[in-house]
């Protein structure tokens, strides 16, 4: 902060003196003559502008701020819904006490595996709206795997488009070997357990308040605009 003390002493002086006396010393005169009376003014009064900027900017962070919690990068929020959907319905069909029935009713495996590939398709739908390095390769984990699961996928009746999004033939499903199934979504190591894993990351990815509070990358950038020194 600078140094105004002589400054204020100067305008004190000049208000402080009466009509009759000459009102500054030669000293005075001498600032005034080489210039330095007009720039300490200047600075004066400038800082005093700021000092009223300072005072006001609280309002302009608050404003600030209710953007950045407002902030919904290229559909981060949807996908994030998208993938804790997944994670949820992937979890289910993993544990799903479908498996430990001796005659495995196929109407529930049936229901249970096409809610699966739905929430599959929308988190990869979803995904490439977005732009994340951190979801990029959640996805591409995700993808990968149902690619080396794609024959045994096929087995039962899913395949894989040229979207990356998979396609489900009911009836395939519902003739296909039970076990086959069984061995592709039971179990926390399963395909559908890893894929549940995958989904959780990605819905961590995809958090606005974690990736623009936490990670500070919008509420610090912006509200450093209004960190005033004088």
């Amino acid at each position: 902060m600078r140094n105004l003390s002589n400054v204020s002493s100067l305008i004190s002086s000049l208000s402080n003196s009466n009509s009759s006396s000459v009102g500054f010393s030669l000293t005075d005169y001498a600032m005034i003559k080489s210039g330095s009376y007009g720039k300490l003014m200047k600075a004066y009064y400038n800082s005093d502008s700021k000092l009223s900027s300072v005072s006001s900017s609280s309002s302009a962070k608050d404003k600030v701020s209710s953007l950045a919690d407002s902030v919904d990068k290229t559909g981060l929020t949807k996908l994030n819904s998208e993938a804790d959907s997944l994670k949820s319905v992937a979890s289910d069909l993993a544990s799903s006490d479908i498996w430990n029935n001796s005659d495995i009713k196929k109407e529930d495996m049936t229901s249970a595996v096409k809610k699966f590939v739905d929430g599959y398709n929308s988190v990869i739908d979803q995904s490439n709206k977005v732009s994340s390095s951190s979801v990029s390769s959640n996805v591409s984990y995700m993808k990968s795997m149902t690619s080396t699961m794609s024959k045994s996928l096929a087995n039962i009746g899913i395949t894989v488009g040229t979207d990356n999004k998979l396609n489900l033939d009911e009836n395939t499903l519902t003739n296909a070997n039970t076990k086959n199934v069984k061995n592709l979504f039971s179990g926390e190591y399963s395909y559908g357990g890893q894929i549940a894993d995958k989904a959780a990351n990605i819905a961590s990815a995809s958090n606005i308040s974690s990736t623009y509070n936490s990670n500070a990358t919008t509420n610090s950038a912006l509200l450093g605009m209004f960190n005033t020194s004088v």
